[in-house]
């Protein structure tokens, strides 16, 4: 008599055939991948930039011409190189990344993941370390060749130099963020642009950007890409059902309410949901279900490619996503 196999026991083989075959999936790509050849340059600029001795002005503009606005004069910027305060911003850049053989390696593994999974996007050439003076709200900048670093945006969330920067931005100002930095300004290149302005359009489209870093970045911690800290992280994990039976309840998925973007998706010490909670909960929580809403509709279609996955319609791939929130 043949036995039937209990259907909990069933299931159970199903779940780990699931994970496994993702994960078996996942490490036969890296590989392949690991092969991938993506050289590029990286440019101490900063050093180059301060050096008045050996690096005259004008061998800077002609080298690297993209760098200088033509409106700025000469003198302007050999009064920069000078300056006290850049000075002093540069000696910090110098002694946190004296050796940036690990930065160099993170991003070629990263440019090596873009042409892997973009074969048709030109992997940059070249990647050019600056001092910006503390300019946080401009960190990286990811152009078709050249992908440009603030490095002094990277010293460590307890330089002495962010002081006066609200904590919850100083979280980010460190080098574990460096390279995430950069995929992700290449993932907002990449995914198309959003096609509809209610609500749950702008958190699948974030979400896409996320699903599209953690692919570029296997190594990296989740709650890194989503910058998070494990305190974060774990909220998010526990309130995601409460959290969508929320936005559910208050009809908010479909309002295109410009507010809802300042309250669940733009940067803050944490999201406002007007209630007691609020203050203990994670930052940015529609990125968070929106993520998760592009990992169900990923596990629903896994025949689809990553290049039909960011191109479909938000609205669509909510639908056919199916998701619904742990229990």
């Amino acid at each position: 008599m043949q036995k039937t196999i209990p259907s909990y026991q069933l299931s159970l083989i199903l779940f780990f055939l699931l994970v496994f075959g993702l994960f078996g999936c996942q490490s036969k790509k890296e590989p392949r991948i690991h092969h991938v050849e993506v050289p590029f340059e990286f440019v101490r600029f900063d050093q180059k930039f301060i050096d008045t001795i050996n690096m005259p002005l004008k061998t800077l503009k002609d080298q690297y011409p993209y760098l200088f606005h033509s409106s700025v004069s000469d003198s302007i910027w050999e009064a920069k190189r000078t300056d006290e305060l850049f000075v002093k911003i540069q000696n910090q850049v110098n002694q946190k990344y004296q050796d940036s053989h690990d930065v160099e390696e993170e991003m070629y593994r990263l440019f090596q993941h873009i042409k892997y999974f973009f074969p048709e996007v030109q992997t940059p050439t070249k990647v050019i370390g600056l001092t910006s003076e503390v300019d946080y709200e401009t960190k990286v900048v990811y152009l078709d060749s050249i992908v440009l670093i603030a490095l002094d945006t990277f010293l460590g969330n307890e330089n002495g130099l962010y002081q006066g920067i609200y904590n919850y931005i100083r979280m980010y100002l460190s080098e574990e963020y460096l390279v995430p930095s950069v995929a992700e300004e290449f993932a907002k290149k990449i995914v198309d642009p959003i096609q509809s302005r209610n609500f749950v359009s702008k958190m699948i489209h974030q979400g896409k950007i996320l699903y599209v870093m953690e692919l570029l970045l296997p190594k990296t911690p989740l709650k890194v890409i989503l910058e998070y800290t494990e305190e974060q992280y774990q909220w998010a994990r526990e309130y995601e059902r409460l959290s969508w039976h929320y936005f559910i309840e208050n009809e908010l998925l479909y309002s295109t309410d410009k507010d809802l973007s300042r309250r669940f998706l733009d940067d803050a010490p944490y999201s406002k949901f007007y209630l007691e909670l609020d203050s203990k909960s994670s930052p940015r929580i529609g990125q968070y279900l929106g993520y998760q809403i592009v990992k169900s509709f990923s596990r629903n279609f896994p025949s689809k490619s990553l290049s039909e996955l960011i191109q479909l319609k938000e609205e669509e791939l909510f639908i056919l996503s199916n998701y619904k929130p742990p229990r």
